[in-house]
């Protein structure tokens, strides 16, 4: 099977073209919502991953895996939503 037709497939699996583009649309406000808040969260929870769903704050927790416990108990799919870690003192990378 060529790339050309297994991308094909993949689109198909995946519910088709629009699906997959209405997809990354809403990520992309659910970043840019994250983003907006970014300060403010990290004034108010320090040192804590945050889960931002489609409007709001889901989810704050000491580890990844609880705020990821939290969604699942709320039914929210971690898929829709964006977990970030809000450090106080980011750590600096040489790429």
């Amino acid at each position: 099977m060529t790339t050309k037709n297994q991308s094909r497939r993949l689109v198909r699996q995946l519910g088709g073209s629009a699906v997959i583009h209405r997809g990354l649309q809403a990520y992309s406000r659910r970043v840019s919502l994250m983003e907006s808040l970014s300060v403010k969260l990290t004034k108010q929870h320090p040192n804590k991953w945050v889960a931002v769903s489609d409007s709001e704050v889901v989810a704050v927790g000491s580890s990844m895996h609880y705020v990821l416990r939290l969604l699942a108990k709320k039914g929210i799919p971690a898929k829709e939503s964006v977990v970030v870690f809000l450090a106080t003192k980011p750590r600096s990378m040489i790429l």
